[in-house]
This record gives C-alpha cells, sequence and structure tokens, in this order.
C-alpha cells in the first residue's frame, strides 16, 4: 500500500509540474521500485529518428510536424536503454503490486452476435384486397372486426351499385336483342367493375338484373384489415378489407444503425418467443431495407418464418439472433487493453521488459471480449490489458515535458547564434524596459507617499 501511494504521490508531482510549466526530466525515482521514465536526451548527441509525442509509431528522418500539428521530438540512442520519447520503465515489484497482466495481440476469426427485437406481421405478399370498383352501400357483412377466421367460397358480403346495376341493364339489352358484340362488351365492363364470374353467369342464366353483388372470398385465412361496415358508402378510393395467411410470416427486425453492415440478405436467423419458452423458429434475412430509422436510428430488415402451427401472431415482440458473416483472420486484443478518449484510442504496449508506451490505434468492432484492430499493432505485440490507465497518463506527461524541453533548447540555439549588434540592441531594449519599470516603480511610490501623506 505505502509503495501505490508513493506513485501516487510522484505522479501528482508530475501533473502539478506539467501545469506549472516546469520540466522535471525525472522526477520518479528510478531506484525506489516506482515508475520511471527516461532522461531527456543530450543536446549534443545525434538523433536517431523524430516521432510524434503524442503517437510513437509516428516517425520521421527529422524534424517536423506530427498530424495534430506538434512538434516532433528526437529519439536519441542510450548506452544503458533503448527507451524512447513516452517510456515509461516500471520496476518488476510494481508491476505485481499494481496487478499489471499483459497479452498478445492475434490473428483469430471474430464472430459478432447479432440480437434485434422484431415484430410479426402478415405475408404481405399473400394478402387479399377486396377493393371495390364503383361506389355504393355495403350490406350483410360476414366479418365484423381485424383477425375473424374466413374460409374459401365465404361470402363476405353484399354490394349495391346503381353504376353497375346500369351496366348489368345494357348487358341483358344486348343479350335480347342478339347483339353478341354489344353483350361482350358489357361483361368487360362489368368485370372492370369488380363484378365476378361468378355473378356474371348468374345474370346471364337468370336474365334479370342482380341488384345485390356477392363478394366471396378465394382462400382460407384471416381478416388482416377492415374498413366497412353494414350500410357503409363506399367510394372508389376506399379499401373494404384484406384476407391474409398465417402459413408463412414476416418478421420485421430493427437493427442499430452501428451494426447495419453485419446485415446481408440470406443470413440464417433463430427467432424465440416468451410467449413460447423453449421453442425456435428459423428463417432467413430476405430483404434489408435501404432507408434508416431516423427516430430511433435503426435499419429494418424483413425475415420470413414458416408458421404451420399459426402461434406466430401478427403484432407479437419476438427476439432475434442473426448470424452475422464472421471476420476471419482479424488482429485483435483483449477488450479491457483499449484505451478510448474524446479524440483517440490508445493503448499500452510492452516495448520490453519492464518498458512500457502508450500508442494510438484504430480499432473495428467489439465481440465476446475481443476488440478488433485495424492498425497500430502487429501480431504478437504485446499490450497492457490491466492497470494501464496510470501508465498511459504518465507515458502522455514524459512526452508532452520532453517536447517542451526540445523547444526551449531550440530557442536557447536560436538565442546563441544572435550577431553581437542583436544582443547589444536586446541589452538596450531590455534595459530600457527596466528603466520605464524603474519609472512606473517611482510613480507608484509617489502615489503611496500621496495617499499616506495627511
Amino acid at each position: 500500500m505505502n509503495k501505490f501511494l508513493m506513485a501516487a504521490a510522484a505522479l501528482a508531482i508530475v501533473l502539478l509540474a506539467y501545469s506549472a510549466g516546469v520540466y522535471l526530466p525525472s522526477v520518479l525515482p528510478t531506484n525506489g521500485g516506482l515508475l520511471t521514465t527516461p532522461t531527456a536526451p543530450g543536446a549534443q548527441r545525434k538523433p536517431l529518428y523524430w516521432v510524434a509525442p503524442m503517437d510513437a509509431s509516428f516517425k520521421r528522418d527529422g524534424p517536423g510536424k506530427s498530424p495534430m500539428g506538434m512538434d516532433l521530438v528526437p529519439v536519441y540512442a542510450q548506452a544503458d536503454s533503448a527507451d524512447s520519447t513516452g517510456d515509461v520503465r516500471i520496476n518488476p515489484t510494481v508491476q505485481h503490486n499494481l496487478g499489471l497482466r499483459t497479452a498478445s495481440a492475434y490473428f483469430s476469426t471474430m464472430v459478432t452476435p447479432l440480437t434485434a427485437v422484431g415484430r410479426v406481421d402478415f405475408d404481405r405478399q399473400a394478402l387479399r384486397h377486396f377493393h371495390l370498383r364503383a361506389t355504393g352501400w355495403v350490406s350483410k357483412l360476414s366479418v365484423v372486426a381485424e383477425g375473424d377466421p374466413v374460409t374459401k367460397g365465404q361470402k363476405l358480403f353484399e354490394f349495391y351499385s346503381p353504376e353497375i346495376l346500369n351496366t348489368q341493364q345494357e348487358y341483358l339489352s344486348a343479350l335480347t336483342g342478339n347483339h353478341s358484340a354489344l353483350a361482350q362488351s358489357a361483361i368487360l365492363k362489368l368485370k372492370a367493375q369488380g363484378v365476378s364470374e361468378r355473378e356474371i353467369n348468374a345474370i346471364t342464366r337468370e336474365r334479370k338484373l342482380r341488384p345485390q353483388l356477392s363478394y366471396y372470398a378465394d382462400r382460407d385465412g384471416y381478416v388482416a384489415a377492415i374498413n366497412i361496415s353494414n350500410g357503409s358508402y363506399v367510394q372508389l378510393d376506399q379499401s373494404t378489407l384484406s384476407i391474409g395467411t398465417l402459413d408463412n410470416v414476416w418478421v420485421l427486425a430493427e437493427v442499430f444503425e452501428r451494426n447495419a453492415g453485419l446485415l446481408q440478405q440470406g443470413q440464417a436467423v433463430t427467432l424465440t418467443s416468451r410467449s413460447y419458452p423453449g421453442q425456435q423458429w428459423q428463417g432467413q434475412i430476405e430483404y434489408v431495407y435501404p432507408v434508416l430509422n431516423p427516430a430511433n436510428r435503426t435499419v429494418k430488415a424483413r425475415i420470413v418464418f414458416a408458421n404451420r402451427d399459426a402461434r406466430l401472431k401478427p403484432n407479437m415482440l419476438v427476439d432475434l439472433a442473426i448470424a452475422a458473416a464472421p471476420a476471419d483472420d482479424t488482429l485483435v486484443i483483449p477488450a479491457s487493453a483499449v484505451i478510448r478518449t474524446g479524440q483517440s484510442t490508445r493503448v499500452v504496449r510492452q516495448i520490453s521488459d519492464g518498458v512500457f508506451r502508450s500508442s494510438r490505434i484504430q480499432v473495428g468492432r467489439t465481440s465476446n471480449g475481443k476488440t478488433a484492430v485495424l492498425k497500430g499493432l502487429n501480431e504478437g505485440d504485446r499490450v497492457v490489458i490491466n492497470a494501464q490507465f496510470l501508465i498511459d497518463s504518465e507515458s502522455n506527461i514524459d512526452a508532452e515535458l520532453m517536447r517542451m524541453e526540445s523547444a526551449a533548447q531550440k530557442n536557447a540555439g536560436d538565442h546563441s547564434n544572435m550577431q553581437p549588434d542583436e544582443m547589444n540592441h536586446s541589452e538596450m531594449d531590455h534595459g530600457g524596459m527596466n528603466h520605464d519599470s524603474m519609472d512606473h516603480s517611482n510613480m507608484n511610490h509617489s502615489s503611496q507617499a500621496q495617499q499616506v501623506a495627511p
């Protein structure tokens, strides 16, 4: 515990010194078993290369700017170690006390389990819609609500339309006068107005008008929608009712935007319902909708399931497990090793025994405790998976202090190269500033004397 407190105190000293603008080349003790940082490189040594202060993997042969606009810092060869800017050396005893653990980056097949909530719906492609093609009134309606069962051949309702009645009169007149062409034209007109073959044959057989025409179901199923009642007046643009089956159902899945790229047509899907614990249904994605829902930021996918026993009911909410395509040969690290900030994503790499460095990486998806690494690491690189935040903080502070000292040395070198005239001029300027300061000081003393005088 005492050693941990000493490490925390030493880190606090570094933070205070950094905030005050003071450079401490080796604030932390090197012999007491605490975190230690490499001493600043000497001014007379030749740099091996130059690196970005916040990303040691960004290397150049000469000075310049990092992608973040910061001055590159030099890396020097050292006789005692190969430490670079931003490296942190930790005593093995402290590693044990902190519970520090590392893991290697390795290639693996990454499978992302994709779950979603779905809503059961009728197979919309199998719906039978009844649209009346003339204005009139509905009577003797045999179904009254959504979900009512319907059998094939069942009479659904009767319909009276003055327009259809006039067409019937034209047809009977053509039959009476043996005008086959006019009769055929009247039959085509009756079909265009939605009169069934069954009703047309009855008119032809009976040779009399049928004011009330009957409409029948052409399949078994259930009422999916109904917009009429007994005595309703129907217009041309009004939908009357729809009949669908439950032999196959659609399930509309809502998948979050971040997983939209994992959806593909033909993927296998397993459905479970809380209404039937232990039972599963197997289906596949038939279509992925191209439009994102702006309200909840989800992408919709349509999945078809066989439903012979009609257990899956429209508007039921179900749970879906989508078998997303696995990503082969993906470089992964434990998800706990990733340090996410608002501006970057980093890990703490183990450079050598006891030496660690923060490195920026680019990550992909996270699944089953593993995170895919797209850029910044190689196979076999070891990263810290526990207690890495203290090391990351010290590594970045040290890199920034190195940059500050490098800038200070550069400014000092520029000042030493000044010509004598420039130096004298500078000294004169400083002397003038001191003289002005003395004048201001005298003015302040005079002002104070006037205030004290009675």
